[in-house]
Parts: structure tokens; sequence; C-alpha cells
């Protein structure tokens, strides 16, 4: 009881504890962009994507809201460090 009890402790704080990237969020933007094409247009299908998606995009949401401009402006280094950046630019 107390080896699972211990178990449970360690993947919350673990799943607490791990930041959104500028990164990961644009990893998801083309994930989600790809569900949404193979849809095909059926408003249910797409309604189900935007529900099972909200919580990721709303953290990426969170990331972007809590910058200054200045700091926005730093982000774009890491943004083209990052190895989904040229399918990113893509979705734009």
């Amino acid at each position: 009881m107390k080896l699972a009890f211990i178990i449970l402790s360690a993947l919350l704080i673990g799943a607490c504890t791990e930041k959104t990237t500028l990164c990961q969020c644009m990893k998801n933007s083309i994930d989600i962009n790809k569900e949404l094409e193979s849809s095909l247009n059926d408003e249910k299908k797409i309604r189900l994507i935007n529900e099972q998606n909200a919580t990721k995009m709303e953290a990426c949401n969170e990331l972007l809201e809590k910058l200054s401009a200045s700091e926005k402006e730093g982000m774009s280094v890491e943004a083209k460090n990052c190895q989904y950046y040229p399918e990113f630019l893509k979705l734009f």
C-alpha cells in the first residue's frame, strides 16, 4: 500500500513539474492540424478533435500569455532551433 502511494506521488510530481515548451507547442499545433485535415470537414470529428486537444493547447496559450513583448521576441531563437519549426511555418 505504501509503495503504491509512493509511486503515485512520484508520477503526480513528475507530471506537475513538466513544463510546456515552445517547441512542444509547435508539435502540438502540427499534430492537431493533421488531425483536422484528416477529418474532411466533418463537424463532429472537428468538435471531438478540439475537445480532445483543449487542455494541451491551453498550456501553450498560458505559456505565451505570460510572456512580455521582449520575451516573445527572444523566443524566436528558441523557435528557430526547434526541429518542428519548418513544418510549423507551413501552417501559416
